[in-house]
């Protein structure tokens, strides 16, 4: 992880937004999906149906973790990550403050956190 970070910091002039590292990460994310998928099969053809199973699950989190930074990605281009085009339900991370609005607070007005630390209430 160290040297990826340093390789990183050259090819990008020392620092990265974070849009590229959105972007590196949904990529890698399908590269490792892509991965689980085909050990699986192998796994599963070979007679080793449990680690089959734990790759296959592996698979399914990438797939998970991809969507949510393919999600954070577009909203950050269309400028909503903390703002949508009707009233939803924000929460704030350090307080659990709950919220109805278009925007999220530029702070909360419970805990005093940034509004980095709201995001939208998802359902269970």
């Amino acid at each position: 992880r160290v040297v990826a970070e340093r390789i990183r910091r050259i090819l990008f002039d020392g620092q990265t937004t974070t849009e590229q590292n959105l972007a590196e990460a949904i990529g890698d994310d399908e590269l490792l999906k892509q991965m689980a998928q085909e050990y699986s099969t192998v796994a599963l053809e070979e007679g080793f149906a449990d680690i089959s199973s734990l790759l296959n699950g592996i698979a399914n989190i990438k797939t998970n973790q991809g969507n949510v930074f393919t999600t954070f990605a577009n909203d950050m281009a269309n400028d909503q990550l903390f703002c949508k085009e009707e009233p939803v339900v924000w929460v704030c991370l350090a307080c659990g403050n709950i919220m109805t609005r278009v925007c999220a607070p530029e702070r909360c007005p419970v805990c005093g956190y940034p509004q980095g630390y709201y995001q939208l209430l998802r359902e269970s």
